[in-house]
């Protein structure tokens, strides 16, 4: 379907379906989850103002005024460092070091920093939509600790991330970190829900790490979460791993030569796993022609999936293209933004007429 087409077809489908929607009020049932993942803490992504966060975290009418949630979670992630070094393998830059995790939880923790930013962000929901019912959970990536690297030092301690006893010695030391960093935080409306791993692939030295680190998550009290590529390494076996919760990434919007019958292969396959879904965007929906259409299959998928409509969904948007979508006046844009978001949580509760 063409995005400048309406959405009547989608919302049928929805009436069918039979999924429930989301009170505009915040008082109808409760949503699933639906993660919007924030790259913050490198000057090659977005700020993220308290307005931004507000656009990202609520569906606004032609006005921009917030109408209902539209993501109820964030998780926090980054690949690049300040200094340019990399948090992840496959970025093709040096490994980061322990300054560099220092300065990304910085980056978030700080005071009127992104998470502050974002926790006012849902005070302000709060006021002009209703309640979400639950506080607001936010999860925080571990960076992957490079067993390339031979020493890493983190908050005054060297860690010899040559071996696996540093690695895991590191993951906990960071773990401590972001749990005490929250508290210290006083946020008033989020609640620190679970620590992400961020290599998408499960490389064969790591299989052990992983485990332990789900050791470490869950002895914290926290939930372990994973975001796999398209047949990466190990997706099959993230339970056993010991993630508590993954969404797969269908990879479609990236590759215009990929069919669009791909995005459907991950949605079964997700389904068949017990996974959640990734759904994506990025900036290239508004400046390249070959990448206009490449969400429009996202969403008319999912509404074949009630299953994962029902379950959480992560949202990948290329660091700000939601929120671009979301402030769009052209109607092409409107009706695809607006087609997200039913997707995402059924189409807006309608008031009847007061008797």
């Amino acid at each position: 379907m063409n995005p400048h087409r309406s959405w009547i077809v989608l919302a049928t489908v929805a009436a069918l379906s039979g999924t429930g929607a989301l009170s505009t009020a915040g008082s109808g049932p409760q949503l699933p989850t639906r993660w919007i993942l924030i790259y913050a803490g490198s000057p090659k992504h977005h700020a993220y103002s308290v307005d931004d966060f507000l656009h990202v975290i609520t569906e606004g009418d032609t006005l921009g005024k917030p109408t209902r949630w539209l993501m109820t979670g964030a998780l926090f992630l980054e690949i690049y460092s300040a200094s340019g070094r990399a948090f992840a393998t496959w970025a093709f830059h040096p490994p980061a070091n322990g300054a560099d995790w220092e300065a990304y939880l910085d980056s978030i923790f700080a005071s009127g920093a992104a998470l502050a930013r974002l926790d006012s962000a849902v005070r302000i929901a709060i006021t002009q939509i209703g309640p979400l019912g639950r506080p607001f959970p936010i999860s925080v990536m571990i960076p992957y600790p490079d067993s390339t690297v031979d020493t890493v030092q983190f908050q005054g301690t060297s860690y010899r991330v040559a071996t696996p006893t540093g690695r895991l010695n590191l993951v906990g030391a960071y773990v401590r970190a972001v749990r005490t960093r929250f508290s210290a935080g006083a946020f008033r409306h989020l609640v620190l829900y679970g620590l992400y791993w961020l290599n998408e692939r499960v490389e064969a030295q790591d299989r052990g790490i992983i485990a332990a680190t789900a050791s470490v998550v869950h002895d914290a009290g926290l939930k372990f979460l994973w975001i796999p590529y398209y047949m990466a390494n190990g997706y099959e076996s993230w339970r056993a791993l010991g993630f508590d919760e993954a969404w797969y990434q269908p990879n479609y919007f990236f590759h215009p030569e990929v069919a669009r019958t791909r995005v459907d292969s991950a949605m079964r396959s997700a389904e068949q796993l017990g996974m959640g879904i990734e759904l994506e965007l990025d900036p290239r929906l508004f400046t390249n022609p070959d990448y206009a259409n490449r969400l429009t299959p996202y969403i008319e998928t999912l509404w074949l999936h009630p299953a994962l409509r029902d379950g959480s969904v992560a949202v990948y948007d290329g660091a700000g293209a939601l929120i671009q979508l979301s402030r769009s006046r052209d109607p092409r844009y409107q009706d695809l933004y607006h087609g997200l978001a039913n997707a995402l949580n059924g189409p807006p509760v309608q008031s009847g007429p007061r008797r």
